[in-house]
């Protein structure tokens, strides 16, 4: 891996508070991809889902919870197609912290440009540039895939269900097809900008929220299960119709 940086300063207005920040840039960049014999998105026992994240950048994910079946250890599969041209960064809120806290906050996977070994597991403090927050102490997150085609990166990061970090995020939440989870998510405000945690990367406008649900739970459609929650919902509906008409 090479690539060259450069430092720059920006203004930038976010809060309602004048904030002048660096961040450093990417001018050229060579990284050796990372491929697995294994796709463990064969066999996702536990959960899966897809998201397009982003339609102006064709941004997408995929969650894949499975079971090591060597180890019985658990483990969820977190597959990004990005832009290969900006530092990304994906978190994930339960319905409780996403109604306290809006925005940028809590658990989130942050992506360098052009960069495999400094990607963190963070626990961000809130919206606009001061909210970048800190690392987690415990992670057992590492990259699985990594590789760049066509400007689009395809990276898999793997990661324990249930991390040790208090900070981290417990995709055990995903315990059922109702179970609803909010994921974030940005990417660099410019093309070459990096993330730096020493800095103040900064993602403007490049960011989104959404309330997600799973495609499939324990290898069950999650959409076969709500339509015949639907089919059982109506049919009571009308036994319940059919009784009132016969006792009028």
């Amino acid at each position: 891996m090479t690539f060259d940086t450069t430092e720059m300063e920006m203004e930038t207005t976010d809060m309602d508070m004048d904030t002048t920040y660096y961040t450093s840039t990417v001018d050229t960049c060579s990284l050796a991809d990372i491929t697995a014999d294994t796709n463990p998105e064969d066999d996702c026992d536990l959960f899966s889902l897809s998201r397009t994240l982003d339609d102006d950048d064709n941004s997408m994910m995929v969650l894949c919870g499975y079971t090591d079946t060597d180890t019985d250890t658990k483990y969820v599969l977190i597959t990004l197609t990005i832009p290969s041209e900006f530092w990304f960064g994906v978190g994930f809120k339960t319905e409780a912290d996403a109604a306290d806290h809006s925005g940028m906050y809590g658990y989130a996977v942050i992506i360098p440009l052009c960069d495999r070994d400094d990607i963190q597991e963070r626990s961000l403090t809130g919206q606009g540039v001061g909210g970048l927050g800190t690392a987690l102490t415990a992670s057992s997150i590492e990259v699985f895939e990594d590789s760049i085609a066509d400007g689009t990166r395809t990276i898999r990061l793997k990661r324990l269900v249930t991390d040790e970090d208090a900070s981290s995020f417990d995709f055990a939440t995903f315990g059922s097809c109702s179970a609803s989870v909010q994921v974030i998510w940005a990417r660099g405000a410019s093309t070459g900008n990096q993330w730096a945690e020493a800095l103040s990367a900064y993602h403007s406008t490049f960011r989104g929220n959404m309330d997600i649900t799973l495609d499939m739970y324990e290898e069950e459609d999650c959409d076969v299960e709500s339509a015949v929650y639907s089919v059982n919902g109506l049919l009571a509906l009308c036994i319940s119709a059919l009784f009132a008409k016969l006792l009028c």
